[in-house]
């Protein structure tokens, strides 16, 4: 197979095993499904869990002979279902009207024909309202064939604001307000309407014969366990109501209103406020701003006039751009008591300099206000109450002398009815779950080892059980396949309830008890099967794609690799994905395609389409791509090899375990070896021809923060350090610039408000002082991850030079002349 059949075929063996589940009415254990089958047909599964029955839906030749003699059975133009869990009957709507097959015979149904949750809105013209009622994390999936590109709506009824695409058969999430609205259309042009109306879920849009439809599919427990941290103005208080009005507190109390707070400015204003539940206080947070200092990008190819133009453009709320070491605003909770309309003193001494205050709310009695301090630097992140006196108690405690990971690892959840908090932590050097009292004192550690706990999935309170996602809880299977869990508040009862050998994803039925599980290897395609949650084990087998003999004889998996670190002791995991024209007669040069983020792991794990990868052979390479030291998802130690040492990027990993590879593999060349990577994987890229020059022959590097004086205080911050010191300097390519031996290109795009374009600059300008040769690629009027053709023909082009022509770096050390000593 070729790259585009590949792809073909991956996406096929994902659609057709996947299983969206209808859950019909009032059951937790009945349910019916739509079959992707091969020729892009398809047929409607009926499955009753409890008694272990997987058939047709319903006779789907006699409807299709009802329906008439161009109606193919195995694509029948239905969309919603109403089933008999008996087999007797089947309703659905065709061409406006609402049918029933029942004993073979077709006719008009005249009664109820349940959709709950299900729209088919069209309307585009009417505006998001300009209030919204909280925010939402949203899930939207789409089950169609085409991608899905989604547009906000806004205020004016406008939808031309293109906000992302959902490729086929595939979700994204969704952060927004609720109430916003967003209009969905394929590439066929269908469209449909999707208003935020719920907090969480997921919003499933299928294809049918009528156009777009949307459905919801909804998780009572989840939406109970929700505990997310907002800045909530409470404005509906009986006894009190409190409010910002020109930067300051005001409260309300029978009609009459009155300023609370006087020490407001404009530059020093508070933004929200939470009443206790009696109306006698007040917590106000008070934000200190801070430096406002707008990227400024020039467009030299505007569409609406000749003349370049200057754009201002922002990474950060409110038009900023904050860089690392900027002056960040700053948060301070303050205690009012409104009764008296005057400040109760409270020491600020635990939550002094703060990166980010998150603000909880007040204790179930009323008497406490919760909130997590993250201290600039991220050193120290507290868990932290003001009771009525104004008496700060310390609940939790996070510090490290590296970094504490709020970005991927902050999760808690107080249970009043357990006088518990709940918390996550790499305090052990692991990522784990442990419980807390009320007042701070640690109960026990709930989950240990040396495995991580990815993310919690919900707590059930009356049983006093955690769900949850684990990494590397299986000993001999990969340690980034995952897998759920669950266990008891006290650490006992640890239940790992997906076992099969591959990365799973799973959907839990109404009351958790059913689970449809999908597990998947990179050279495995999916299988999906019914757990049992009760008694965990694989309940009934669903579905699996069969590969035809044409497909195993013609179809590449990539193959999995695991090999020893630079210390010799720790496994790094990859892949290899080979040219579809492979010989293993001949040698091929080496294409390491790296994104050593330290905040997250990119080798694949599970099946999915590898185009991206495959694209990188196509001229005649090997590519393959690794987690080294310093990402993210192991242990505590694992990642803290990148702290104050991004510029490592794991790089030593890489290479050991490239010939470990190539050591059984006679047609990896590792004299020939070239890696590319953009954003972080850009600075990686370029790190690898500047400290590893005689290894890596050829670097393309694009849209990269190649000096991270230049990156933004979120990221750089957390993996540097604060305050900005000589770390950050020894960390930036252009530092580093006279050590280039390998050939390289730079490329950016000249409107990139993600990655400043000036950071691709600097470090052009260092090698040019340097006296270094190397490519530089401006694209005109792109932005990050620039995916013209065109650029993409100007790195073929390169690595060929350099890689498949043999032809020498122009940095080479000379070679030694072994006549001149």
């Amino acid at each position: 197979m070729n790259t585009s059949e590949s792809t073909a075929f991956e996406k096929a063996c994902i659609g057709r095993a996947m299983v969206v589940p209808h859950w019909l009415p009032g059951s937790s254990s009945l349910f019916w499904y739509k079959q992707t089958l091969p020729l892009n047909k398809w047929q409607f599964i009926f499955v009753d869990c409890e008694k272990r029955i997987c058939r047709p839906a319903f006779d789907h030749e006699a409807l299709a002979s009802h329906l008439g003699e161009a109606v193919d059975a195995k694509k029948l133009p239905l969309g919603w279902l109403n089933v008999d869990p008996e087999g007797v009957w089947v309703r659905f709507q065709y061409k406006g009207k609402t049918w029933q097959l029942k004993d073979g015979k077709l006719a008009q149904w005249e009664g109820e024909f349940d959709m709950r949750d299900v729209e088919m809105g069209r309307d585009v013209t009417t505006p998001t309202p300009r209030t919204a009622k909280g925010k939402t994390d949203l899930q939207i999936a789409n089950l169609t064939e085409e991608a899905l590109s989604y547009y906000w709506i806004n205020h004016d009824g406008n939808s031309d604001w293109r906000i992302g695409v959902i490729p086929a058969r595939d979700s994204v999430r969704l952060g927004s307000p609720v109430g916003y609205r967003f209009r969905v259309e394929s590439r066929s042009g269908k469209t449909i309407v999707l208003e935020i109306n719920r907090k969480t879920g997921i919003a499933n849009i299928e294809d049918t014969p009528d156009g777009l439809l949307l459905w919801w599919q909804q998780d009572p427990l989840t939406d109970a366990a929700l505990e997310t941290p907002a800045k909530v103005g409470l404005g509906d208080k009986p006894e009190n109501q409190v409010f910002i009005r020109k930067h300051n507190l005001w409260s309300r109390k029978d009609g009459v209103e009155r300023q609370v707070s006087y020490n407001g400015f404009e530059d020093d204003s508070f933004g929200s406020a939470s009443a206790s539940p009696d109306g006698r206080f007040a917590v106000a947070t008070q934000t200190r701003s801070g430096s406002a200092y707008p990227m400024e990008l020039k467009n030299s190819v505007p569409v609406e006039q000749f003349r370049p133009k200057i754009k201002k453009s922002a990474n950060g709320p409110g038009g900023v751009h904050r860089r690392a070491g900027d002056h960040l605003p700053t948060d301070r909770p303050r205690l009012f008591d409104l009764a008296k309309r005057c400040e109760v003193p409270t020491d600020d001494s635990l939550f002094r300099n703060p990166y980010q205050v998150l603000l909880i709310g007040w204790s179930e009695c009323g008497t406490k206000y919760r909130f997590i301090f993250n201290e600039r630097g991220h050193k120290h992140l507290r868990l932290l109450e003001i009771g009525l006196d104004g008496d700060v108690r310390l609940l939790v405690d996070e510090a490290s002398h590296t970094v504490v990971d709020y970005n991927q690892k902050l999760w808690y959840k107080f249970v009043p009815e357990t006088k518990d908090i709940l918390w996550m932590s790499e305090r052990d050097g692991w990522n784990h779950l442990y419980r807390f009292s009320e007042d701070g004192s640690l109960q026990n550690q709930i989950t240990k080892g040396e495995w991580v706990v990815r993310s919690v999935e919900y707590v059930d309170v009356k049983e006093r059980k955690i769900w949850f996602k684990a990494c590397g809880i299986i000993r001999g299977q990969d340690p980034y396949y995952l897998h759920l869990a669950c266990v008891d508040f006290d650490g006992s009862n640890l239940r790992c309830i997906t076992r099969e050998d591959g990365t799973h994803v799973w959907k839990f039925g109404p009351g958790r008890r059913f689970i449809i599980d999908s597990w998947s290897r990179v050279d495995l395609v999916p299988k999906v099967s019914v757990i049992d949650a009760a008694n965990p084990k694989q309940a009934m087998f669903l579905h699996h794609v069969e590969q035809s003999p044409d497909e195993r004889e013609t179809y590449s998996f990539p193959e999995r690799f695991a090999a020893k670190g630079r210390d010799g002791k720790t496994d790094i995991y990859g892949v290899i994905v080979r040219p579809s024209n492979f010989d293993p007669t001949k040698t091929y040069p080496i294409m390491d395609v790296i994104y050593a983020h330290p905040f997250q792991c990119i080798t694949p794990k599970p099946f999915k389409t590898f185009a991206v990868l495959r694209k990188a052979t196509e001229p005649g390479y090997v590519a393959v791509i690794i987690d080294g030291m310093g990402t993210n998802w192991r242990s505590k130690a694992f990642r803290d090899v990148s702290y104050k040492n991004t510029i490592d990027a794991g790089l030593p990993d890489h290479i050991a375990w490239i010939q470990a590879a190539a050591k059984t593999r006679s047609w990896m060349d590792i004299t020939r070896v070239g890696i590319q990577g953009a954003s972080a994987g850009g600075h990686n890229a370029a790190s690898a021809v500047l400290h590893h020059g005689s290894f890596y022959k050829a670097a393309v590097a694009e849209a990269a923060y190649h000096d991270p004086r230049l990156g933004t205080a979120r990221w750089e911050e957390m993996y540097l350090g604060w305050p900005v010191d000589a770390s950050y300097e020894e960390n930036s390519n252009s530092t580093h610039a006279k050590k280039l031996t390998g050939a390289l290109m730079l490329c950016t795009g000249e409107m990139d408000d993600v990655v400043d374009p000036a950071s691709t600059m600097q470090f052009a300008d260092a090698l040019i002082k340097t006296d270094k040769d190397f490519d530089l690629v401006i694209v005109p009027d792109d932005t990050h991850y620039a995916s013209s053709d065109w650029l993409a023909k100007k790195k073929a082009r390169f690595f060929k030079r350099y890689l498949l022509d043999g032809e020498e770096s122009p940095n080479a050390a000379p070679a030694t002349n072994p006549s001149a000593r």
